[in-house]
């Protein structure tokens, strides 16, 4: 379950929801006055039929710009048991707007970060994932546009409202929210996977630490030149399974990279400098 603040100075609540009888689970949305008091709910199950929320749904709720909300959460595909990151808008009042989840790697979800706003208006979400046998950890970065689009690796789904009666006990007391805790990836030395605007044309350098390094011909055909302001020691290349497909040393400001041999797609470079270690993204074409 989380809380967020809202503009009105009262409360949203995303958390799940457990059918006692069917066992199946669901989205509740609760929003509150100042005070506490309900002002309404919403439950929603997912409309696809290949789909439904997985057992490990932990959503995380953020007030948008507009005074609607997004929220992150998993979805579980029946007939493979496999767990996708999604995010999903509503509108001011708990209304459905729009969802989509989001496949980069075969991997079972168990953890999520709150959604974020980003400056050019769209969200990014972090989760935490692991293979079928929980002996390879995974980090998925969600980022989007407006519309939840990345440009790849996406599949837009709908919700239902269900007509579920529940009783809400009044009987607390309410807490100033002071300090938020962001829980984050909880582990370290994982993969990264992005999901980070894959169309070339919607922002490429979106996680480029251009203050450091910088990658020329990026689309290209497989070779890159990376430049750094510092020496570069390092670089390790990864696919988005996490699988290491080169590594080399540098001790250099420059250093070319040759990946022509390599599929077409999304690799990941690490580069480790004197200014500290950095992941950027390149593309084959």
């Amino acid at each position: 379950m989380t809380v967020d603040c809202t503009a009105d100075g009262g409360y949203i609540i995303a958390t799940r929801y457990v059918d006692s009888i069917t066992g199946d689970y669901f989205i509740l949305l609760l929003k509150l006055d100042q005070n506490g008091n309900v002002q309404w709910s919403n439950i929603y199950s997912a409309n696809n039929i290949s789909t439904a929320f997985s057992k490990s749904l932990a959503p995380k709720v953020k007030q948008t710009s507009d005074h609607g909300y997004v929220v992150s959460s998993y979805l579980m595909e029946v007939a493979t048991s496999i767990y996708y990151p999604n995010l999903i808008l509503f509108d001011s009042t708990g209304n459905f707007v729009s969802a989509k989840y989001y496949t980069l790697t075969s991997s079972i979800g168990f953890w999520g970060s709150k959604p974020r706003l980003t400056s050019d208006g769209g969200y990014i979400a972090a989760f935490n994932a692991a293979d079928s046998a929980f002996s390879t950890a995974f980090g998925h970065v969600v980022k989007t546009d407006a519309a939840l689009a990345t440009g790849c690796f996406e599949t837009a789904f709908s919700l239902n409202r269900q007509g579920i009666s529940f009783a809400v006990d009044s009987g607390f007391t309410t807490t100033a929210i002071v300090n938020e805790t962001i829980h984050e990836l909880g582990n370290t030395g994982i993969s990264l996977n992005y999901s980070d605007n894959c169309d070339i044309n919607v922002g490429l350098n979106e996680y480029l630490p251009a203050d450091h390094v910088s990658i020329s011909s990026n689309p290209s055909g497989g070779t890159f030149l990376i430049t750094g302001k510092e020496n570069i020691a390092s670089i390790h290349v990864y696919n988005l399974t996490g699988q290491e497909v080169l590594s080399c040393a540098v001790d250099d400001i420059q250093a070319t990279i040759d990946l022509s041999g390599r599929s077409k797609g999304i690799y990941l470079v690490r580069i480790a400098s004197s200014a500290g270690s950095f992941t950027v993204k390149v593309i084959i074409e």
